[in-house]
């Protein structure tokens, strides 16, 4: 059986961190360097979110094809085999964060962590506001204008609040019922590992 590799991004090995909390390309500054096809892989502790501004290609979602055009926004998080086949006009971004930094960004919007577990595809217009944030989340990357770091983190948190809307309106009415004490037992945890070194009452 093959083994799929695991990397930090695609073809850099995963015992290479990434040197920052977030790093972002265009889509074809890395694809092209592998005649656009990115191999199928998992990251070990980051999330991708991949949006195309303009041309097509193709998606593979653990073990699920899905065609991609312009508006296509991915979500993978760790652990999970995607790869990807790009037609060359192909125009979009991706953006790769740690997870922690992913919890650092979210910290202020309970609940929304577990809509981020599993890989998505969505159609994401040009009209909409999420295609909106995206477009302006590009504009600052590509920029060298004063306070960039603050600005891309607020827009990156826009960002991932858009997706999150999108996955909780679209997740089955049951689970969103159900998925309350669910979260309130996984942010306990995740308070739990961020003091385990501070000793508190009950």
């Amino acid at each position: 059986m093959k083994t799929v590799p695991t990397y930090s991004l695609y073809g850099v090995n995963s015992s290479e961190p990434l040197l920052d909390q977030l790093h972002f390309e265009s889509i074809a500054s890395r694809s092209q360097l592998y005649e656009w096809e990115i191999k199928p892989h998992r990251h070990e502790r980051f999330l991708q979110i991949l949006y195309i501004h303009g041309g097509s290609g193709e998606a593979l979602l653990d073990g699920r094809r899905e065609r991609l055009a312009s508006g296509s926004l991915i979500t993978v998080p760790p652990h999970h085999v995607h790869g990807f086949m790009f037609a060359p006009d192909v125009d979009g971004i991706i953006v790769t964060m740690t997870d922690s930094y992913l919890r650092t960004l979210l910290a202020g919007v309970p609940g929304t962590l577990t809509l981020f577990e599993h890989p998505r595809h969505d159609d994401v217009g040009h009209h909409h506001a999420l295609a909106s944030a995206l477009t302006m989340f590009r504009n600052e990357m590509e920029s060298v204008a004063p306070w960039r770091g603050a600005s891309l983190s607020a827009l990156l948190t826009l960002v991932l609040v858009g997706i999150a809307r999108i996955a909780e309106a679209s997740a089955p009415a049951k689970a969103q019922a159900s998925s309350r004490p669910a979260r309130h037992f996984r942010q306990f945890q995740q308070l739990l590992e961020t003091d385990y070194r501070v000793q508190k009452d009950i």
